[in-house]
């Protein structure tokens, strides 16, 4: 059987096609990549800086780096801002089977991590820019409007109660940005206020 020279140049532009597309969106799969890394650093820095107690420094960080991934999501890929919900997503999942292969359990504060996401993508969809996403960010995270471990209780409802992690402040991880033993007790009285005291 003999192709016609009009149906090979027909394959072979069908062909070129498909791989431009493909080369096309691989490209912007790593644009994203490149863009959420740099955005999440930024927010681990900016964290780092603002607050030496957890949970509120882990809060922040999670609220403060989805919205910058929203914001700039809306920003260069308009009507597509619900990527950024399937990106972060999938960053929680690798963090968990992380925790799995490494002999833990297949969790890296999910619940957690997860509830304070949607609250920073909906700062990221709402605000024009990143003070003000910093700005309302810390207002949540001063007000204790923020998920603790289980996912489901806010930190001002829960404020020194032993049975729900992160209701009781303590120092973050060491490695996770300079702090001292001064800054720690400067940051537990300002945001440790149990309703039973």
């Amino acid at each position: 059987m003999k192709i016609k020279r009009k149906d090979l140049e027909l394959i072979v532009e069908n062909y070129l096609i498909k791989e431009q597309l493909a080369l096309l969106f691989t490209n912007q799969i790593n644009k994203i990549k490149k863009e959420a890394l740099s955005l999440h650093k930024e927010a681990i820095k900016i964290s780092s800086k603002e607050y030496f107690i957890f949970p509120h420094r882990d809060a922040f960080r999670h609220i403060v780096g989805y919205a910058f991934l929203v914001h700039w999501i809306k920003q260069t890929f308009p009507l597509a801002d619900y990527i950024g919900k399937g990106i972060g997503e999938a960053y929680e999942l690798k963090g968990a089977i992380r925790s799995y292969v490494k002999g833990g359990p297949f969790d890296s504060g999910w619940e957690m991590d997860s509830a304070n996401n949607d609250i920073g993508f909906d700062l990221g969809l709402e605000h024009d820019n990143h003070e003000q996403i910093i700005a309302a960010a810390k207002e949540i995270v001063g007000y204790g409007d923020f998920f603790v471990e289980d996912g489901k209780t806010k930190y001002k409802d829960c404020m020194g109660d032993k049975n729900i992690d992160g209701c009781i402040p303590t120092k973050p991880k060491s490695g996770s940005g300079g702090w001292s033993d001064e800054d720690f007790e400067r940051h537990f009285k300002k945001y440790y206020k149990p309703k039973n005291m």
